[in-house]
């Protein structure tokens, strides 16, 4: 595959999981703020558990993004997935 076309296919990865970890990361901060005026027992701080799980799986996208694009700015290498 042409090492333009797999560059631009990774660089457009690593731009939608930035924005995918970023907008998890908003909504995790906006539900803990709610979870901290309504108490442990509240629907919102279980809001907050499930959004915190959720910027988790979407922080670890966005590293493996940022690694394959490492990797392959620095190797010329695909990574396995092409």
């Amino acid at each position: 595959m042409d090492p333009e076309v797999v560059e631009a296919e990774l660089r457009r990865a690593l731009e939608s999981a930035e924005a995918e970890y970023r907008t998890a990361q908003e909504e995790a901060e906006r539900l803990l703020a709610l979870a901290q005026e309504a108490g442990a027992a509240s629907d919102a701080y279980k809001a907050h558990q499930a959004a915190a799980e959720v910027r988790k799986a979407a922080g670890e996208k966005y590293r493996k993004a940022l690694e394959d694009f490492t990797a392959f700015v620095t190797s010329q290498y695909p990574p396995g997935d092409f």
